[in-house]
């Protein structure tokens, strides 16, 4: 973890954070939408609606982030506020995400999610059977505002 002052006041940057995307139990999603993400100091749960992700999209999503999110290449902003997310983006443009459908011939055999990750740029490639299209919407929303609007960043150096 990282303290650092600015315009903005103090931040904490919590490096090696988890991602984490589960299946919702009631009353974890609100009614109507496909996911919610809920932050706490270094971890983000994606709790998505069933019937919106398969089970295995879920596992391999949190697999996947393991390394990128473990070893530092992305770092939480942390300001205190478990419902972040849930607020429209500001459009800061610290950075660009979104979520989009690939066929199957897009992917190595057996995969089905990966990341394509540049700086400043970061998109999710899902398999078209693992995700309702509501789900990538509201991924591609969400992540406006959490990459875009640097709660979470890119920690392409290790010189903060």
């Amino acid at each position: 973890m990282y303290e650092r002052g600015g315009c903005m006041g103090v931040v904490m940057l919590y490096e090696n954070g988890e991602i984490r995307y589960e299946l919702a139990t009631a009353g974890e999603v609100p009614e109507g939408r496909a996911t919610r993400i809920i932050e706490s100091p270094g971890l983000a749960v994606a709790y998505i609606q069933p019937g919106h992700a398969t089970e295995r999209l879920c596992r391999e999503l949190t697999e996947q982030h393991r390394p990128v999110i473990g070893y530092g290449g992305w770092v939480q902003n942390w300001d205190g506020d478990p419902y972040r997310s849930d607020k429209p983006a500001e459009g800061l443009g610290f950075a660009h995400a979104w979520w989009e459908f690939a066929d199957s011939g897009a992917f190595p055999e057996g995969v089905i999610c990966c990341p394509v990750e540049r700086a400043g740029a970061h998109v999710w490639m899902i398999h078209r059977n693992e995700a309702t299209e509501q789900l990538i919407e509201e991924m591609t929303v969400v992540s406006k505002r959490i990459i875009g609007d640097g709660l979470w960043l890119q920690s392409w150096d290790k010189d903060r």
